[in-house]
């Protein structure tokens, strides 16, 4: 190169944009409002916090229109929204709101799945969090039954006591009785950052209430990690679903199901 020749090099061209914000046009109008709270002052050596880890979202047809529609989760303090989609591409706020009335918890995962066996999408709701100590009503996940034509009601009876803040769920037929199970994943003791949380595998009994099987059926997975994700996955071919999980300090571990048993 001729170094008296030489140009210094012109602006980067800007790159053309791909994607564009439209979600205020198309009725999507959610912000996400974080409570204040300092992880730092409580637990010094957290690597970050751990009371910000939402929002979480899940989508199902809920109303049976053939349209996806979107269930935003809500900070501690602001209650969870569930927007339906109309056939033009937009959405509006579903009338029923039911989960507004534990908006003193803090939404995480959330899943829809048939969990009652009659065909529509119902709601599971992960509580978690950071911010207080672990009590059952504080970290209290919630189970919302669709009464049909995106219709929600809370079934305050569905669902054992979970005693974890809670970030993630999977649901399968792990046992082969024709119903949706669940597995619930543990992200955090509240204030005892890395101690790994309590997670849950729940049997269905066919109506949509759920026990508590975890000794019983996957003693490994009382307490495996901070889990950060999960997903069921045949992996061996045996016609039955496998767990795979993934956390914070910890490796992608799986467990294999053995005639509705994980080891």
């Amino acid at each position: 190169m001729d170094r008296s020749t030489a140009r210094r090099p012109g602006p980067t061209p800007k790159a053309p944009e791909l994607f564009a914000s439209v979600a205020d046009q198309v009725g999507l109008g959610h912000r996400h409002v974080e409570n204040t709270y300092n992880d730092f002052a409580h637990e010094v050596l957290l690597p970050h916090k751990q009371s910000e880890n939402g929002p979480l979202m899940a989508t199902a047809d809920v109303n049976g229109d053939g349209l996806a529609d979107l269930f935003v989760g809500g900070a501690r303090g602001q209650s969870g929204t569930l927007f339906t989609q109309l056939p033009n591409g937009t959405f509006r706020k579903a009338s029923s709101q039911p989960w507004s009335s534990h908006a003193d918890r803090e939404d995480l995962g959330a899943l829809f799945f048939d969990a009652d066996g009659d065909g529509d999408p119902d709601l599971f709701v992960a509580s978690g969090s950071n911010e207080v100590d672990l009590t059952p009503d504080q970290y209290k996940s919630r189970l919302y039954v669709n009464q049909g034509g995106g219709r929600y009601q809370h079934s305050d009876e569905a669902l054992p006591m979970l005693q974890t803040s809670a970030m993630r769920a999977a649901a399968a037929d792990v046992d082969g009785d024709g119903d949706l199970d669940l597995f619930v994943g543990g992200r955090v003791v509240p204030g005892q950052y890395p101690r790994a949380p309590r997670s849950y595998l729940l049997l269905n009994d066919g109506s949509g209430r759920f026990a508590d099987a975890t000794d019983e059926l996957a003693p490994d997975l009382a307490s495996p990690g901070m889990v950060t994700d999960l997903a069921f996955l045949d992996h061996d071919s045996d016609g039955d679903p496998d767990l795979f999980l993934v956390g914070e300090w910890m490796p992608l571990t799986c467990f294999v199901n053995e005639g509705g048993r994980f080891t």
